[in-house]
């Protein structure tokens, strides 16, 4: 019997995650053609679709698991093998639609290694070794979840103390590049390679979700934090609020950015899916684009490279060219990804659900 535990208003955050690196990528891609734009904005140069992207990882950290905890809970076990049929039947048939739809569609020279690459779900290692896949870029950060479920389940099943070997995962590889660097460095490595090793780290985000797993446990454990913000209205809304204020600010910070924004995500998350001085944000529009949002995601990326690539949009009137820029990108992205929903992701989720008991 399959039990529903339905955390409210992440589908919000995720909706929103996905409409900020859909504006993020519009204004970089008018951008790099040189027409008018807004990327030098704070919010859009500081923080943007990265920190949405930051967004993203935290929460996947937060629901895989308490999902996680919540099926080891009812089963007292984890089925791994169930876990990683799921995460297959979820992530795969689009990732995969995407990846040869961009590499046979778009105009790109791509190596065979970052092919193989991509292909293994590596494709934030390729990218941080100078090798990205050009067709489609966003595509780096699913290979970073995916990297991340090799383990999860297991740290889960079998760590009664995970929550502490989870917060050295964070600490580690947030101090991960301040003990390579200074050796980089001292050892007077060229540019390229101290780029190299920069974009590596940028892409190598575990600790973020990381950050989203240690506030799942203290969800899933109940602890007396939620009982104390219970009581207090204003201070509950300011936590919700806080990581979002920072974002649109386009607040950055001297060292830590992301991990300091996803610990800030995730006591949202974390507030917001409990506290019952927050309201449940999850309308029907907003869960629609939500349950829509991994389409959104990976189909924008090509609807601007083709938006871009016949360039029809008149460029006379800068109002009337970005209302039907947004209007266009937004709305053929919206139809693209709910057609993918229900068309075709929709046949995997129905196999996939035959291996959920916790959802």
């Amino acid at each position: 019997m399959r039990t529903t535990h339905h955390l409210k208003n992440l589908t919000t955050f995720r909706a929103i995650a996905a409409f900020v690196v859909i504006i993020s990528h519009i204004e970089r891609f008018k951008h790099r053609n040189q027409v008018s734009n807004w990327y030098d904005f704070p919010f859009l140069k500081n923080t943007g679709g990265h920190i949405a992207v930051v967004l993203f990882f935290a929460l996947s950290g937060f629901l895989i698991t308490y999902l996680l905890l919540k099926e080891r809970e009812q089963t007292k076990t984890v089925n791994i093998k169930h876990f990683y049929i799921r995460r297959i039947l979820r992530v795969w048939p689009l990732y995969f639609l995407i990846l040869f739809a961009t590499y046979f569609l778009l105009d790109y020279p791509i190596t065979t290694t970052t092919l193989m690459m991509t292909l293994t779900f590596l494709p934030n290692i390729a990218d941080g070794m100078m090798m990205r896949f050009e067709p489609c870029p966003p595509l780096w950060s699913i290979g970073v979840e995916e990297q991340f479920y090799l383990t999860w389940p297991l740290l889960i099943k079998y760590k009664k103390y995970a929550i502490w070997i989870i917060f050295m995962v964070f600490i580690v590889i947030t101090a991960l590049p301040f003990i390579v660097f200074p050796l980089l460095i001292k050892n007077e490595v060229s540019a390229e390679t101290l780029e190299m090793w920069t974009r590596l780290f940028e892409n190598l985000k575990f600790n973020c979700m990381a950050s989203g797993a240690i506030f799942a446990i203290l969800l899933h454990q109940q602890s007396k934090i939620i009982t104390f913000l219970n009581r207090f209205r204003l201070l509950s809304i300011l936590l919700v609020l806080l990581p979002f204020g920072c974002w649109f600010y386009g607040l950055s910070f001297t060292y830590c950015t992301d991990e300091i924004y996803a610990v800030f995500f995730s006591i949202s998350f974390l507030v917001a899916s409990s506290s019952v001085q927050i309201p449940n944000l999850d309308i029907k529009p907003v869960v629609f684009l939500g349950n829509i949002s991994y389409g959104l995601y990976l189909f924008h990326w090509i609807v601007l490279e083709f938006i871009f690539k016949w360039n029809f949009i008149p460029k006379e009137s800068e109002l009337i060219y970005n209302v039907c820029l947004y209007g266009l990108t937004v709305g053929v992205t919206i139809v693209l990804a709910w057609v993918s929903y229900r068309y075709f992701e929709q046949q995997f989720l129905r196999l996939k659900n035959r291996y959920t008991l916790i959802n």
